[in-house]
């Protein structure tokens, strides 16, 4: 914003005051608008580096993102007779390049099947599901009619 209001101030001095503005002028002006400006936004910082350098260069406040929540999730094994089929649906990008993969595990913890299968282009909505739509299948494939999902 501060490059276009240089910008635009510099063709107006040219244009109707016929007086050209000297690099240093500009320049100071910018800085100067930036100055002005610089601490108003919450915004998070990038992982830049050179983002970083040009804050840090006009003195401006960064604003860290928030750390991660760390959550402990504890896998748990299927009851009795039960199977349980771990998914996960993946896209590269959304859309893009996605795919599935399941893993069954019996009752004490030992694999008994799993599968990966390419879906195409896709959104990561389309893949989960997809994810556990062939799980189910291969369940039933498989006549395993008692599936922790």
């Amino acid at each position: 914003m501060a490059i276009y209001k240089a910008i635009w101030y510099c063709m107006n001095q040219l244009r109707f005051k016929g007086k050209q503005v000297s690099h240093n002028a500009i320049i100071s002006s910018i800085i100067a608008f930036v100055a002005l400006t610089r601490n108003y936004t919450k915004l998070a910082t990038g992982p830049s580096i050179i983002g970083f350098s040009i804050l840090k260069a006009f003195s401006a406040q960064t604003h860290h993102p928030k750390a991660p929540q760390i959550l402990e999730v504890i896998w748990c094994l299927p009851f009795g007779h039960w199977l349980k089929c771990n998914t996960d649906g993946l896209t590269l990008g959304n859309p893009g390049l996605s795919t599935c993969v399941g893993i069954y595990k019996n009752n004490i913890g030992d694999c008994v099947r799993c599968f990966a299968s390419n879906l195409g282009i896709h959104n990561s909505f389309f893949a989960e599901l997809m994810t556990i739509i062939l799980a189910i299948e291969k369940a039933k494939h498989n006549n395993w009619n008692s599936l922790w999902i």
